[in-house]
């Protein structure tokens, strides 16, 4: 009986050690952190405008962002994205004409993560790697 016992306990711990080191990371993936994020693009120098939008993002927790595109977005233009821990937030905007662009990225629609003003016709990009401490 003892060496059942063992034998059960042995494989146990065998098959404990086999699952934590053989990279079981896409289990925890999708109960790792993410973030709501909200990415806004405006232009400074009217109250309507276009863009050529680049940005990052995903559906849900756990997913890894993929590149979006929207190449006539009407401004102001918001979106509402996921992003898993560890990956950025990034936003790129081309303006349709000669126009001035703010970009931003917010978490949970209040803190303001990065923020960037182009000048006339250039291209900005707001980038921000969300961590646990910005949550806070």
């Amino acid at each position: 009986m003892k060496n059942i016992a063992r034998t059960l306990t042995a494989t146990a711990l065998t098959a404990t050690a086999v699952i934590s080191l053989s990279g079981c990371s896409d289990i925890a993936k999708p109960f790792s952190d993410a973030w709501a994020i909200h990415y806004y693009v405006d232009t400074t120098d009217a109250d309507t405008g276009s863009a050529s939008l680049t940005y990052l993002g995903s559906d849900k927790r756990g997913a890894d962002s993929t590149e979006r595109t929207d190449i006539a977005a009407q401004l102001p233009w918001t979106e509402h994205v996921v992003i898993t821990d560890g990956q950025p937030a990034e936003i790129t905007a081309t303006p349709a004409a000669n126009e001035t662009l703010t970009c931003r990225i917010l978490l949970d629609d209040i803190k303001v993560l990065a923020e960037t003003t182009g000048t006339p016709g250039e291209t900005i990009t707001c980038t921000a790697t969300p961590t646990a401490e910005e949550t806070r």
